[in-house]
Order: structure tokens, then C-alpha cells, then sequence
């Protein structure tokens, strides 16, 4: 999982994949924020805050490919401007 995790955070086209690290593991926490984990649960885990957990990397996930729509949608706009 922590492997997977680095290995997604280090490429550009994965590094905004929000990753929620789920283990029994509770030492591990330290480990996978290291390598680029957005939230961490330890087992066992409670549905309800596993599903709210996953609803707000959602919604993070949904308003960082807004802002990098929106990015592109500048730079663009930047190069089809007449040099001033």
C-alpha cells in the first residue's frame, strides 16, 4: 500500500489521486503521510467515518481538477494573447 502510494504521488498524471491508507497498522500512519497518503483509518474502522473520510477527498478531488482546468484554460488564453 505505502509502495503503491509513493509510486502514485511521485507521477504527475496520479499525484492529485487522493489515497486514504487503511491498515491495522497503527505505527504505518507516520510512514504513509511520508510517502503522500491524504487520510489515514486504522483497523477496525467505522463505515459512516470511512465514508465521510472518502466524501471529502472527493470533494477536494473534484475542486483540484477545477482549479487545474482552469489553469490550463489561463495558459492558453496566455498564448493566444498578442505580445503587448
Amino acid at each position: 500500500g505505502i509502495e503503491v502510494c509513493r509510486r502514485l504521488k511521485e507521477e504527475d498524471k496520479t499525484r492529485f489521486i487522493p489515497v486514504i491508507m487503511v491498515t491495522a497498522l497503527e505505527d504505518r500512519d507516520v510512514d504513509a503521510f511520508v510517502e503522500g497518503a491524504d487520510d489515514f483509518v486504522t483497523k477496525p474502522f467505522i463505515l459512516i467515518e470511512l465514508s465521510f473520510r472518502l466524501r471529502s477527498m472527493l470533494r477536494i478531488k473534484h475542486l483540484t481538477d477545477d482549479l487545474q482546468r482552469s489553469l490550463a484554460y489561463i495558459e492558453e488564453l496566455k498564448k493566444n494573447l498578442p505580445d503587448l
